[in-house]
């Protein structure tokens, strides 16, 4: 039974550093991308007498964007971007970014050998006043939706880039499509579907591409010499990350136009934060046999679960695959086995996991994980979690976690209960905001809970905080 005294070490809580994601590692935090989506106003100019009519694109031609954050970085430079017909509208495709304020400073329309056809002037350049809205023009980008940002362009033809405010129209045009890329893995029924996931294509230490594709068939478009070699790296939560490493030459010509076709192969994952100068360490229980790729190239047997990141990235996607149904126990400790996101949707023999006192996901998931018994998250960023249907707990701590869920709070005491009473368990409930039972409950307890509380302290003996209620 866990002692009050060990709570002395749990005063203070472990403060990690902001995060900042690495196009290496395609690992990213629990916030979703947003995206941005142009529509064009395509616009002729003959002269200030005769005003200003409506334009129509020529095929084939495509957007090149550049956009920088409130920091003024630039996250994209003449980034091309597909233009889809929708109707008498001409619309781009979604372009993904992270949730945030962006100014869009360059926006060029050009055809196939990369000559500009059409762009938005700039302010201030004496084309400036046939539009109404000249770059640069600031935007917002929101998590997990997609921010419709409307455009003007006008008709190059004999005007100078000055005119518009632009040093130079050239653009360099990127080969479009390279390869097709199909990525599937296998659902509930067994049965192969498609499944989206983060795409990386790195050049030695630098990424050339990077995308978050939705499922189905997506076309793989870069930068690239047909005779260099890259690696392809695939990632997805639930799934062990894929990697290939190609000649672009050579594989254009072994698909012969079909696509490239991946099937995930079903993973325990998690994306670990790793600041530098200490060794990462976790604890997991299950198959020796087991194999763990670090994130960094680093692949190997699971042995002991400490690994020193060596890269100077911050985050890294962990994937642990093989006999997955012998992992029982998954616990990081102190500071040590840092995530932003975990997924045990593979593992069906779970019992225990912990993450004390270290940063973690807001949300943990064990709806997957029938066996649950015991879970141990005092002083996380775990605010709350879903169990599986019919679960039985023996052993809840959320010491520390002010604000916490209060359906999940009276859920996992619920569990608690029908635990003593089904199968006869005896255990211990940390539910106190404060180490030895003081302080309250991190969320409100209905009646209904406070009495199965009672009885398990009174009745059957469980360890319970807060002492009273």
């Amino acid at each position: 039974m866990k002692k009050s005294n060990h709570w002395i070490s749990f005063v203070m809580l472990l403060a990690l550093a902001a995060l900042v994601t690495g196009c290496q590692d395609e690992a990213q935090g629990p916030t979703q991308p947003g995206n941005v989506r142009f529509t064009i106003d395509a616009r002729a100019v003959a002269n200030a007498n005769h005003g200003r009519v409506g334009g129509t694109l020529p095929a084939g031609v495509s957007l090149y964007v550049t956009i920088a954050d409130a920091g003024g970085h630039d996250v994209y430079t003449l980034k091309q971007i597909t233009l889809i017909t929708l109707g008498s509208e001409y619309v781009s495709e979604p372009l993904l970014l992270p949730p945030g304020e962006y100014t869009l400073k360059d926006f060029l329309i050009a055809d196939t050998a990369g000559n500009t056809l059409y762009a938005t002037p700039k302010q201030d350049s004496p084309l400036a006043r046939w539009v109404a809205n000249p770059l640069p023009v600031s935007f917002s980008v929101t998590e997990n939706a997609v921010t419709g940002l409307d455009v003007q362009v006008l008709a190059v033809g004999e005007h100078s880039a000055g005119e518009f405010g632009y040093v130079t129209f050239r653009v360099d045009v990127a080969p479009f499509p390279y390869f097709r890329l199909s990525v599937f893995a296998h659902d509930s029924a067994h049965a192969l579907v498609f499944s989206p996931v983060r795409a990386c294509i790195l050049d030695g230490i630098d990424t050339v591409y990077k995308q978050t594709l939705s499922a189905g068939t997506q076309y793989i478009a870069f930068f690239g010499d047909p005779s260099r070699t890259y690696t392809l790296s695939l990632t997805q939560p639930s799934y062990r990350r894929y990697t290939q490493t190609f000649v672009l030459s050579e594989l254009l010509a072994t698909l012969d136009g079909a696509p490239l076709s991946v099937t995930l192969t079903p993973a325990l994952t998690f994306t670990s934060v790793h600041h530098g100068g200490y060794t990462y360490i976790f604890e997991l229980v299950g198959d020796a046999d087991l194999m763990i790729d670090w994130g960094d190239g680093v692949v190997e047997p699971i042995g002991i679960q400490e690994h020193v990141y060596e890269d100077g990235h911050l985050l890294h996607f962990v994937s642990i695959y093989g006999n997955l149904e012998s992992i029982t126990e998954l616990k990081s400790y102190y500071g040590y086995g840092a995530t932003t996101e975990i997924s045990l949707v593979n593992l069906p023999n779970l019992r225990m996991f912990a993450a004390v006192e270290t940063q973690s996901p807001a949300y943990m998931d064990f709806r997957h994980n029938p066996l649950i018994e015991e879970i141990s998250l005092p002083y996380s960023d775990v605010r709350s979690f879903d169990l599986p249907e019919g679960a039985r707990l023996s052993h809840v701590d959320v010491v520390g976690n002010e604000g916490f869920s209060e359906s999940t709070l009276n859920a996992a005491i619920r569990a608690a209960y029908l635990g003593q009473i089904e199968r006869g368990y005896t255990g211990s409930l940390y539910l106190s905001l404060i180490p030895g039972g003081s302080g309250g409950f991190p969320a409100p307890v209905t009646e209904e809970s406070l009495a199965m509380l009672r009885e398990l302290r009174d009745w059957y003996g469980w360890f319970i905080w807060p002492y009273e209620f």
